[in-house]
C-alpha cells in the first residue's frame, strides 16, 4: 500500500522525531482509548487533516506532515506485530479530545478501511474490529477514542452522524487513494429495542445507506446467509430499520463517487460469536475477503 523505498527514505529522516515500538498492536492502541474531553473540531482542522492523511496513504510518513499532524494534536508512531508493520496516527496525550485513532498496515491484501465508530457503547465492535485487522489483510482502520456522551448525558457527539470529524476524514482519504475501495463499518444492537419483527430476529443488518444496495453488497450478505447460523437481512428488502440512511461516512463517500461503504450491524448473540467461536469468524472473514475486494 505504502511504496517501501519512499518509506524508508522517510523513516530514516524521521530516526529523531517518529517513535517505533516494538511491542504489539493492540496495545499500542489501547493507550489511546482512555482520557480526555471532546472538543468540536473546527472545519479547517479537518479539512488539513484530511490532506495529511491522504499524504500517508500516498507516499507514508514524511516528514513535514508529521510536524503538521503535531500542530493538530496528533503524534505518528509505528507498531509492529507478527512481522507487519503498521502506522498509527493518536492524540498526543496532553491534546485528548475524541478525535479518534487511526492505523495503516504496510502491504495489505485488501482495499478495506474497518471503521468502528461507537467502541464503548457498542460493545465489542472495537474487538471484533481489531481482531478482523490483526489479520493483516486490510489496508487501515479507526476507532472512536471517547464515548458518544462524553460531552454531556444530554449531549451526543456521534462520529457516525457527524459530516465535521476527523473520522470521516480519514475515511475519505482513504477512498480518494482507492476510489474503488471499501469502508466496513462495524455497530451493534439490542435485539430487545428493535421494531419490527425481522430486526428482532436478526443476527446482522447488511446495508450501504442507500435503498438500492449494489449487486455486490447483495452477494456478500447471502454468503454471510450461508455461512452464519442466524438470520442475516439486507437492507430494504428483507428489513425496514438500521440502514444507515442517516450515516454521514456513507454520504461522504457516495458524494465522492465511491459506492463501497458496508454498514454492518452485529446483535449481541453475533458479536460474541465473532469473538469466542473461531467457525464464525473464519466465515465471516471468508465472505470479506471474497467480495470485498
Amino acid at each position: 500500500m505504502i511504496k517501501k523505498g519512499a518509506l524508508i527514505i522517510a523513516l530514516f529522516s524521521l530516526f529523531l522525531s517518529a517513535q517505533t515500538f516494538a511491542q504489539g498492536l493492540e496495545g499500542e492502541l489501547q493507550k489511546y482509548m482512555t482520557g480526555g474531553e471532546y472538543l468540536i473540531p473546527q472545519a479547517g482542522n479537518v479539512s488539513e487533516a484530511e490532506e495529511l492523511f491522504l499524504g500517508l496513504f500516498n507516499s507514508g510518513p514524511a516528514e513535514i506532515s508529521i510536524n503538521k499532524l503535531a500542530v493538530l494534536g496528533f503524534e505518528y508512531l509505528t507498531a509492529t506485530e507478527g512481522g507487519r508493520e503498521y502506522y498509527i496516527i493518536g492524540e498526543r496525550e496532553e491534546f485528548r479530545q475524541g478525535r479518534g485513532v487511526y492505523v495503516v498496515a504496510d502491504s495489505p491484501e485488501l482495499p478495506v478501511l474497518i471503521q468502528v465508530p461507537h467502541s464503548f457503547s457498542d460493545f465489542d465492535t472495537d474487538r471484533i474490529g481489531m481482531k478482523l485487522f490483526r489479520s493483516g489483510l486490510f489496508s487501515a482502520a479507526a476507532w472512536n477514542t471517547l464515548p458518544r456522551h462524553a460531552v454531556s448525558e444530554s449531549e451526543s457527539y456521534d462520529l457516525a452522524h457527524e459530516a465535521v470529524s476527523y473520522f470521516n476524514a480519514f475515511g475519505k482519504a482513504f477512498v480518494k487513494f482507492r476510489p474503488y475501495g471499501y469502508v466496513l463499518q462495524l455497530h451493534g444492537f439490542n435485539s430487545n429495542n428493535r421494531k419490527t419483527g425481522a430486526g428482532r430476529r436478526a443476527g446482522m443488518i447488511v446495508s450501504d445507506g442507500t435503498a438500492s444496495p449494489s449487486d455486490k453488497l447483495i452477494r456478500l450478505t447471502r454468503c454471510l446467509q450461508m455461512k452464519m447460523d442466524y438470520p442475516v437481512y439486507i437492507y430494504p428488502y428483507q428489513v425496514q430499520e438500521l440502514g444507515a440512511t442517516t450515516n454521514e461516512q456513507g454520504k461522504a463517500l457516495r458524494a465522492l463517487g465511491n459506492e463501497g461503504f458496508v454498514h454492518l450491524e452485529m446483535s449481541r448473540e453475533a458479536r460474541r460469536g465473532l469473538l469466542d467461536k473461531n467457525k464464525d469468524m473464519e466465515g465471516f472473514s471468508a465472505c470479506l475477503m471474497r467480495y470485498l475486494r
